[in-house]
């Protein structure tokens, strides 16, 4: 399928892995028929905890991001954790992250024209996820 979205991996230093795959991922948007993602990045990040963020640009945004979408970004795990963390992104926080893409673009007015957050944490095994 062709993705409309932009996307950037950045280099990861030894002993870490990004913990789903970009195909794993676009099976999960198509699959939830979701199309307002603008961008996706895979990134590295010292926090140990974040796992998935998405940010939306409300549509007062003008000339400083693309209102009204969505970017998602996907942060490097340890290599010797990835098989498990993947296995909780792919069960609960992708779905959950995707829900609530969804959830915004059907929204009223008044709730797209601000920003936006959805962040997905792994403390000690358990799932945290904050949005607004």
């Amino acid at each position: 399928m062709n993705w409309d979205y932009e996307f950037s991996r950045h280099k990861l230093p030894r002993g870490f892995s990004y913990p789903t795959k970009r195909g794993l991922l676009d099976a999960a948007i198509s699959e939830r028929g979701v199309k307002s993602i603008g961008s996706v990045v895979f990134f590295f990040s010292r926090s140990r905890e974040s796992v998935v963020a998405v940010h939306y640009a409300g549509e007062q945004n003008h000339e400083i991001l693309k209102p009204g979408t969505f970017s998602l970004w996907i942060y490097a795990v340890p290599s010797i954790e990835r098989s498990d963390i993947q296995e909780s992104i792919m069960r609960l926080v992708l779905p959950a992250a995707l829900d609530w893409i969804l959830e915004l673009d059907h929204a009223g007015n008044v709730r797209r024209t601000g920003n936006h957050y959805f962040a997905a944490r792994l403390v000690d095994g358990q799932v945290i996820i904050q949005k607004d």
